[in-house]
């Protein structure tokens, strides 16, 4: 019998829209102060079209916004760009009387859509936006064949009625949802988006730990227990009333054995009598490659300040908002709460690489945006942030 597959859709997302729709919503001044993880934005975009449109695969989600003719990097166009599954069309964005605009955004998605539509590259599209310019790309998709799928913000005047009936099917989504997505650098599945220890780092961390110390009492109890499976009265209910006494009985008769076991040399083999010995269990060894302090630091190891302390945002503070002074005090923070292993893969990774990692990097630029009010951070001003975490930190990696 052949296997069902889901048919291909692609999701095409007015950047420009959603974050100015949440703006309004929330009277805030830009997208940095919203304070969303872009990357937990992206993520969840992906479960709200598994859990509304399950009949279809979503292949990618496109993104477009404006990007600024000088070429400076935007934190948000950099975290879309890395992670897997999104890809980023940009426009132009420039200032008229200090306002931002935008200018061939929405013509490069229609173009998008329009071409996708003719090409048969999915079954389904579905279009996160509101404005009235996007018609004619629904109603193209349409006359190929493809169905079309509206999103937007639910709540007062975010989306051009026209638009909502030029859709074969519309979602309106609660806003709230997206501001709960508080930047916290929230891990994810793979590299790329990974923003703290992920459980195979905690599996290497347990893996080379020592083994911990038994108690007596525990090793004791299990052939107590082995003498009382004889007797069809003892269950796993009727055992808790006699723990105590059990209890008891062990801590006495450890405080017998374990002279002669420790007396005993490396060829003895104490055998209790009457005792069902089981197999040696082998004491775990650590491997070399298990072992963190052995294999080298990556990026997606050191945790940014956003996600060991709540109180990172507040860069603002003595800086005066001066890139320099932000980033001597992001390190400063960054290092105080880190923990102690945390500390030692900074040494190691700063050691061997000289340079502001990727995720702190991208952390580091989205607190010095809220601590500078500004939508992104001009080229200069990334230098003096980067050349004051790294003159910070090379202070306090030498203290001892």
């Amino acid at each position: 019998m052949p296997q069902f597959r889901p048919d291909n859709a692609i999701m095409y997302i007015d950047a420009g829209y959603l974050w100015l729709t949440l703006q309004e919503l929330t009277g805030k001044a830009n997208r940095q102060q919203l304070g969303i993880d872009q990357v937990a934005l992206i993520r969840l975009i992906g479960e709200l079209a598994q859990r509304h449109h399950p009949e279809v695969r979503v292949l990618r989600q496109m993104w477009y916004d404006a990007e600024p003719d000088s070429g400076a990097p935007i934190m948000h166009h950099q975290l879309i760009r890395d992670t897997p599954g999104a890809c980023l069309r940009t426009g132009t964005l420039y200032f008229v009387d200090g306002f931002p605009r935008q200018k061939g955004v929405d013509t490069r998605l229609v173009a998008d859509v329009v071409t996708a539509a003719i090409k048969g590259a999915a079954a389904e599209i579905i279009v996160f936006a509101g404005d009235a310019d996007l018609i004619p790309a629904l109603e193209a998709a349409a006359s190929e064949g493809v169905r079309t799928g509206l999103w937007y913000l639910d709540g007062g005047d975010t989306v051009s009625r026209r638009l909502k009936g030029a859709a074969d099917h519309v979602l309106a989504l609660d806003p709230q949802i997206f501001l709960d997505l508080q930047y916290r650098g929230r891990p994810a599945e793979g590299p790329a988006i990974d923003f703290s220890l992920g459980e195979h780092h905690i599996a290497d961390d347990a893996a080379a730990a020592p083994p911990a110390a038994t108690d007596s009492r525990t090793v004791q109890a299990a052939p107590a227990a082995a003498g009382d499976a004889g007797h069809p009265a003892v269950s796993a209910r009727t055992a808790e009333p006699a723990q105590e006494k059990e209890s008891a009985e062990a801590k006495a008769a450890a405080e017998a054995k374990p002279p002669a076991q420790q007396s005993a040399g490396p060829d003895t083999d104490p055998e209790p009598a009457g005792e069902t010995v089981s197999s040696p269990i082998p004491s775990p060894v650590a491997m070399p490659r298990f072992i963190p302090r052995k294999r080298a630091v990556k990026e997606t190891d050191l945790i940014p300040l956003s996600v060991l302390s709540r109180v990172g945002a507040q860069l603002v503070v003595d800086t005066q908002g001066e890139p320099r002074r932000i980033g001597e005090r992001y390190a400063q923070r960054w290092w105080d709460t880190s923990s102690k292993e945390q500390r030692a893969r900074i040494v190691q990774f700063l050691a061997g690489t000289p340079q502001v990692p990727q995720r702190v990097d991208s952390d580091l630029l989205h607190l010095a945006c809220a601590a500078m009010s500004v939508e992104f951070v001009a080229e200069d001003a990334r230098f003096a942030l980067r050349d004051g975490f790294l003159a910070e930190m090379k202070m306090r990696v030498r203290q001892p």
